[in-house]
């Protein structure tokens, strides 16, 4: 972990010195990115995308798609496939379904 990293850990000590925080449902975020609080009995709620210090990635079912057109599976991915390209070109639906 880099020098400077806020974990989640930091964050959710911080939160918990102002607020009371509830997890939200039964604290399960299942294919969630964030987990979820509830601050001090609603209305209001608060999401920690944990990444890096709490990695969720076996519960992860997400694609991504950039502003560029490029998809991937992962935020850490290294490579990425350009699906804009693909589309611009007129390529087949089944080109795109196979990335």
């Amino acid at each position: 972990m880099r020098d400077g990293t806020v974990t989640a850990g930091d964050t959710f000590v911080s939160l918990h010195s102002r607020f009371r925080l509830t997890p939200e449902g039964k604290g399960q975020r299942g294919s969630a990115l964030a987990e979820r609080w509830i601050v001090d009995e609603g209305p209001y709620r608060v999401g920690v995308i944990a990444c890096v210090t709490r990695p969720f990635c076996q519960d992860c079912d997400r694609t991504r798609l950039s502003a560029d057109g490029q998809t991937g599976t992962c935020l850490f991915a290294t490579e990425e496939t350009d699906l804009r390209g693909a589309l611009r070109r007129g390529a087949p639906d089944d080109e795109a379904e196979t990335w």
